[in-house]
C-alpha cells in the first residue's frame, strides 16, 4: 500500500514494505529476516510558475527522502532487491 498526497505545490509520499523469506537453508541471512521497512518515503516542493496541472518546464522540485532510482543499464544504480 501506499499513500500520496498532494497539498498546493507540495507533495508527500509514504511506501512501506513488509519482507520475510520462507525455508531458506540453512539459515536466513540479514538479508532474509522479516522485517517492516521504508521502501519509499519523500517530500517535494514545487518552486517556479503557478500550478496549471500540467507539467511544468520551467519550474523546479525540490525532493527529499528515500527513493527508487534506476539509472541507465542498472548495472552501477537499479532498484533490484538485496544488496545494491
Amino acid at each position: 500500500p501506499y499513500a500520496d498526497l498532494h497539498v498546493g505545490r507540495v507533495r508527500a509520499f509514504v511506501e512501506p514494505i513488509a519482507a520475510y523469506a520462507i525455508g531458506v537453508r540453512p539459515s536466513n541471512s540479514p538479508i532474509d529476516q522479516t522485517r517492516v521497512d521504508l521502501l519509499q518515503g519523500f517530500v517535494d516542493v514545487r518552486l517556479g510558475d503557478a500550478h496549471t496541472g500540467e507539467q511544468d518546464a520551467t519550474g523546479l522540485t525540490l525532493r527529499a527522502g528515500r527513493q527508487m532510482l534506476s539509472l541507465g543499464t542498472e548495472r552501477l544504480v537499479g532498484t533490484r532487491y538485496g544488496p545494491n
